[in-house]
């Protein structure tokens, strides 16, 4: 689930007022399957998400739709006390949506990444991640609007197990191409079911 924070401040000659506003961006589901160990030193899994809502915005319109979103990821885990790794394969997938009388098609992606975390103690791990992705083209009515880029980016973060059932998780993107977003900060709170 994706949750938007807008905060507006204004500040005039003769007034000043505050504006909060929070919207549910998105609402996903899934499922992750883990498969046999590979070499014996690999364990893979594979998971798949599609968007149960997904609130998209095109220039100054905004659209609902329902599982035209999806989301497929193949990873390899290698467990080396003190040491996890995963590398990842990953794809995602927009079908075409109007808006404004306008036919829409976003932009796929295909990705490889490399997750690295240093376990420090049984509830504390230090994380670090690079990933690599190619993005295809967003089009308007058949026309190219954004060309297809190369997107890349490395993360630092920590997880805490607060318990059996519950894990916080900090992480900060910084991208290392002029195409990716300068940063990304995110808090996550897990939930095991």
């Amino acid at each position: 689930m994706g949750i938007i924070v807008d905060k507006t401040t204004y500040i005039g000659e003769n007034d000043t007022y505050h504006k909060t506003s929070n919207n549910i961006d998105s609402l996903w589901i899934g499922l992750s399957y883990s498969l046999e160990t590979i070499f014996e030193q690999f364990k893979p899994s594979l998971s798949f998400q599609t968007a149960v809502v997904q609130n998209n915005q095109y220039q100054s319109t905004e659209s609902t739709e329902s599982f035209k979103n999806f989301y497929l990821k193949y990873s390899m885990r290698n467990y080396s006390d003190p040491l996890i790794s995963t590398i990842s394969f990953s794809s995602t997938q927009n079908l075409k949506y109007t808006i404004a009388e306008k036919e829409i098609n976003p932009s796929d992606s295909y990705s490889i990444s490399l997750d690295i975390s240093l376990i420090l103690n049984p509830k504390i791990s230090l994380n670090m991640g690079f990933n690599n992705t190619y993005q295809t083209s967003l089009r308007e009515n058949s026309y190219v609007i954004n060309d297809s880029t190369i997107l890349s980016d490395m993360g630092f973060g920590v997880s805490y197990i607060i318990n059996e059932k519950n894990s916080f998780t900090f992480n900060s993107q910084i991208g290392t191409s002029a195409n990716t977003p300068n940063s990304i900060t995110s808090f996550s709170l897990w939930y095991k079911f």
